[in-house]
């Protein structure tokens, strides 16, 4: 921004409903990611019954299983890293004391909890296959 200094920027509310839109799209992201993998984890279970069905069908599902789980892994990944750039931005920028205080607690503990249920599931995954 051409000829505003930062103090102004750091005060401006809309950057900081920018950085909540962006880790909230960061949150939607990875929980697609963890959802996705999770399916691509279990279409090796469909094969395995599949195979029952119809004796000569493809029947070999250890690729799908470790595919899942390392999507679902990154997935988790991806979920904290957001809390972890958020919270590091409201750090660095000073915002708004009350704005902050009121808002930017949940989407850290979401991401977080989200992040480390994701791990969970990917473990269960990698066990249980």
């Amino acid at each position: 921004m051409a000829g505003v200094d930062d103090q102004n920027v750091n005060e401006d509310p809309r950057v900081f409903f920018a950085a909540v839109r962006t880790v909230l799209a960061w949150i939607r992201t990875s929980l697609a990611m963890m959802g996705f993998g999770f399916v691509i984890a279990r279409f090796g279970l469909f094969l395995r019954e599949l195979a029952v069905l119809r004796p000569g069908a493809h029947t070999d599902s250890v690729g799908s299983a470790w595919i899942g789980t390392v999507m679902m892994a990154l997935g988790s990944v991806a979920c904290l890293t957001a809390a972890y750039n958020y919270s590091r931005f409201l750090r660095e920028h000073g915002h708004q004391k009350e704005l902050v205080e009121a808002m930017a607690a949940w989407p850290v503990r979401f991401a977080v909890v989200l992040g480390l249920l994701g791990m969970g599931l990917a473990a269960y995954v990698a066990v249980a296959q």
